[in-house]
């Protein structure tokens, strides 16, 4: 009888673990994008080759996988193949749950930590380098409740992992090459849209936006 309420707190636990963990909703993967976009379009000095970032449902799940163990801990690509290729930032809050665009936005915050003529970094600043990585052009994001992460910290403790495809922060290398916007796109970048190489016109972006948002809208409704 003790053996089976065990393995029932057990399972409770674990599925009350398993339920802290988030991914975001499609208004905020296109929330997120935008809040990258965000930071990609102003980087100073300016950039020639930035390429636009699109959303990974790929890289999404790869995010939730990470989170839900509760580690800052980077994944070894040799031992975990899965993430082969790919690169992971983390970030830590304390206290509050934020919404992900919030969070992702405060990657730009190490702008003026980053030094673009000495490529060097005034402490951490990895997390915005990988965000203006310009040759970056896919990402997926999930967080966590990790309390006890922290060392000696009570409160509640959450984890954003963001993936990115390709992988950057190669070392000894530039986020981006400096330059006029656009100036450097790949061949198969026709269009400029927010100083970011676009393979899409910004009308076409702006009429896939609308219609995952009306596909929300319905979905919502029917229900």
């Amino acid at each position: 009888m003790i053996h089976q309420l065990i393995c029932i707190l057990a399972f409770a636990w674990c599925a009350s673990a398993a339920a802290t963990t988030e991914i975001p909703n499609a208004q905020q993967r296109l929330a997120i994008v935008d809040a990258h976009t965000s930071i990609r379009e102003v980087v100073n000095p300016p950039a020639s080759n930035m390429q636009i970032m699109n959303y990974s449902m790929q890289l999404e799940l790869l995010a939730k996988d990470f989170v839900g163990q509760c580690t800052q801990r980077k994944p070894n690509p040799n031992v975990q193949k899965q993430y082969r290729g790919f690169s992971v930032t983390t970030l830590v809050t304390v206290g509050g749950d934020y919404p992900f665009e919030t969070m992702v936005s405060t990657f730009g915050d190490k702008a003026v930590f980053y030094d673009y003529d000495k490529n060097s970094c005034m402490g951490d600043c990895s997390v915005y380098t990988q965000a203006v990585w310009a040759t970056t052009t896919e990402v997926g994001c999930a967080k966590s409740r990790c309390d006890g992460l922290l060392p000696n910290e009570a409160r509640p403790t959450y984890l954003l992992a963001c993936m990115y495809n390709p992988a950057g922060n190669t070392p000894n290398r530039r986020p981006y090459e400096m330059g006029e916007a656009c100036s450097k796109c790949p061949a198969e970048y026709k269009y400029c849209q927010r100083r970011q190489c676009s393979k899409n016109s910004a009308a076409s972006t702006l009429l896939s936006a609308l219609t995952l948002i009306f596909s929300i809208v319905v979905i919502y409704s029917v229900a």
